[in-house]
């Protein structure tokens, strides 16, 4: 009968010591599961910041597009103005300057040739 008594004894201790450990392990748990959802919100915060990022790299690709087009826009109208403006001031030789004198006059003189 002792010896049953030792027996149960020792399983007593040992019961108390699973139980030991598994107070240990639910605390460890606990731990673990503060610090998942910790990760967690932590990966929702990063997935909002990016989102957020990425709308205004868009925004900003847009802007440079639109940017690009009225630079490359203004660029030829430039051109076309200083095209323009150079037309105006041709210089021909050999044909007499009059005051006041016209496109069409010019062109008439031209033409025709010196009177």
């Amino acid at each position: 009968m002792n010896r049953n008594l030792d027996l149960v004894l020792v399983r007593i201790q040992e019961i108390d010591e699973i139980k030991e450990k598994l107070k240990q392990l639910e605390k460890v748990n606990a731990e673990l599961e503060k610090s998942l959802e910790f990760a967690h919100e932590s990966i929702k915060s990063l997935t909002a910041r990016v989102d957020a990022q990425a709308n205004t790299i868009s925004e900003l690709e847009k802007g440079v597009n639109n940017l690009t087009k009225s630079a490359r826009f203004e660029k030829e109208r430039a051109i076309k103005l200083e095209s323009h403006s150079r037309g105006n001031n041709l210089i021909f030789y050999g044909i007499p300057e009059e005051v006041n004198e016209t496109s069409k006059n010019t062109e008439s003189l031209l033409y025709s040739g010196p009177s």
